[in-house]
């Protein structure tokens, strides 16, 4: 992708859409436990770099430490982004992340009662489990 010629930050424009192939990426490895463990840990790592480039421009933004400081603010706030960034720590000075995806079955006797049983199952588990 060339530097988005409207944007005052092209670097960290470019570094946005890197995540965001990533992220695709990543969704679309699930059924591999391997590949889907490489792909997130280069997500969470490159969700970083996004910072790093942006800080790297900022003297394209005469108020950028103005700009930004709410902005940090407001992102510390948010649990998700709280997660990404403890899970980003994990992998880059702990190892992986942990394996614990599972699948809720769910068997209903009748459309408006209560489940009659409920199973937990790995998600790839194939019909013969």
């Amino acid at each position: 992708m060339p530097d988005h010629p409207a944007c005052p930050l092209p670097k960290t424009h470019r570094r946005l859409a890197d995540v965001y192939a990533i992220w695709h990426e990543t969704l679309g490895s699930y059924p591999d436990p391997e590949l889907f463990r490489r792909k997130l840990n280069s997500l969470l790592q490159e969700t970083r770099n996004i910072t790093w480039m942006l800080q790297a421009e900022k003297h394209v933004m005469s108020d950028f430490d103005a700009w930004y400081a709410p902005w940090r603010l407001r992102m510390a706030a948010i649990e998700v982004l709280k997660w990404a960034l403890a899970m980003r720590n994990q992998v880059v000075k702990k190892g992986d992340l942990e394996t614990r995806s599972i699948a809720r079955v769910s068997v209903l006797a009748v459309w408006d009662n209560p489940p009659a049983t409920e199973i937990d199952v790995p998600p790839m588990a194939g019909p013969a489990m």
